[in-house]
């Protein structure tokens, strides 16, 4: 699929082949120095109000996911034509900054927003099918993994990005059980924005949590030199303690196109 597909072929394509898959995620909120979050984001785009920390603090998600890729017909001729390994499963890791907001009222119609500053990934697949279609930053990492911990690393020098250790895990419990859940939902119902070549683009990553069971977990990150990540260790407490905490959750996805909204 070359990377010049033109806006309507793109939205015909993703109307009829929407991407999904599962996921085993582990989530950890953390609350940052806007200004720091601020730095990440292109120039149309600012923090938006939210709910959640003080004045000039502002929410970050960090997500790790064992991921399960469904496969579809798009997925495919990208594989052929790019002739790229056609991998289903891999290994993620993706910064999202929920709640912001064009600087510009005007495109404001469905925000807030969720941006995503970078995902890593170890699918060559994954990462030229969300750079063609998403615009998505994805770059290409290792990764080692354990069931209590992983790592992060540069693909071409393998340097160690960051680390992740799940210090604490609870019993799964459904969704509704678990203390401080539903006060965070709305953040993963937030449309994402994303900017590239093409401009703006704005989609939904459906996460199907609802009447699933989840269990609650204490994260430790640690930062070594990935810049879109407060540098050093960053702690998430289980989310029954804090609604800004963490928590293991195993769900099905859906990750659909919305609109160009262009500059």
């Amino acid at each position: 699929m070359p990377a010049n597909i033109g806006d309507q072929q793109r939205l015909e394509l993703l109307q009829k082949y929407p991407l999904e898959g599962h996921c085993e995620g582990r989530f950890a909120f953390c609350s940052v120095a806007s200004a720091f979050l601020q730095s990440l984001l292109p120039d149309d785009l600012v923090l938006a109000p939210q709910p959640y920390t003080p004045a000039g603090e502002h929410p970050l998600l960090l997500m790790f996911n064992n991921t399960l890729l469904k496969t579809n017909p798009n997925l495919e001729r990208i594989s052929m034509e790019q002739n790229v390994a056609f991998t289903l499963k891999y290994y993620e890791f993706i910064v999202m900054l929920p709640y912001v907001q064009f600087k510009d009222a005007r495109y404001n119609s469905k925000a807030p927003y969720c941006y995503l500053p970078i995902l890593y990934l170890d699918s060559i697949l994954a990462v030229m099918g969300g750079r063609i279609f998403w615009e998505f930053n994805k770059e290409m990492a290792g990764f080692v993994v354990s069931p209590s911990d992983f790592f992060v690393m540069e693909e071409s020098t393998s340097n160690t990005l960051l680390s992740g250790v799940t210090q604490i895990m609870g019993f799964l419990q459904p969704d509704k059980s678990v203390p401080n859940f539903q006060k965070i939902t709305n953040i993963l119902r937030l449309p994402v924005i994303e900017h590239g070549p093409y401009g703006y683009v704005s989609s939904i990553y459906k996460i199907a949590y609802e009447d699933i069971d989840i269990a609650a977990a204490g994260l430790d990150y640690n930062n070594l030199s990935c810049q879109y990540m407060p540098a050093g260790l960053i702690s998430s407490p289980a989310i029954t303690q804090n609604p800004l905490g963490a928590f293991h959750m195993d769900y099905d996805w859906k990750l659909s196109y919305i609109e160009f909204i262009k500059f």
